[in-house]
């Protein structure tokens, strides 16, 4: 994905998790709610961090159109489910469905450097990053993963081929 600045961002994630016997760190005591000391802050141990692989290249961030889908999905005619039916009877839809997941998957893996490759290899994720999945990393090519990624998909192409960004006005 590119940015306004036209960095490049890579396909992961820093994920910050805790375990259960480690306190907030806003100072408290989780138990009593009183402040601690500085000592027994510094006792307390870093959050670790896991960075974990995350396939979806486009968000929708129209809150409008955000909307608009949220009321498709949960439609009785749009939703998930007979979309995926729709899809399945019909082999224009099906193949134009495998060609948007193929360019998703490939876009996805033509964005990393070399080196982001490599780490993803040596990890063991190329399965979840590379270009066999599609569209926010489905690996069923006749199934949805939901209609907000696969309108931001769609939009992201068209804005490409025209040369800039996608936009709702």
């Amino acid at each position: 994905v590119t940015t306004k600045k036209g960095k490049k961002e890579r396909a992961w994630v820093v994920v910050e998790s805790s375990t259960n016997n480690v306190e907030p760190t806003n100072g408290k005591d989780a138990t009593s709610g009183n402040l601690k000391t500085k000592d027994q802050q510094r006792q307390q141990p870093p959050p670790q961090q896991i960075i974990e692989p995350f396939p979806t290249l486009y968000w929708l961030t129209s809150p409008l159109l955000r909307t608009y889908i949220s009321k498709l999905e949960i439609s009785k005619e749009f939703n998930v489910p007979k979309m995926e039916q729709r899809l399945r009877s019909s082999p224009s839809h099906l193949s134009q469905m495998e060609r948007a997941h193929e360019s998703y998957g490939l876009k996805r893996w033509e964005l990393l450097t070399p080196a982001d490759r490599a780490n993803i290899e040596k990890r063991g994720w190329k399965g979840a990053l590379d270009e066999r999945r599609g569209v926010a990393g489905i690996r069923r090519r006749d199934c949805v993963k939901c209609l907000h990624a696969h309108a931001a998909h769609y939009l992201a192409q068209v804005a490409e081929k025209r040369g800039g960004r996608a936009s709702t006005t």
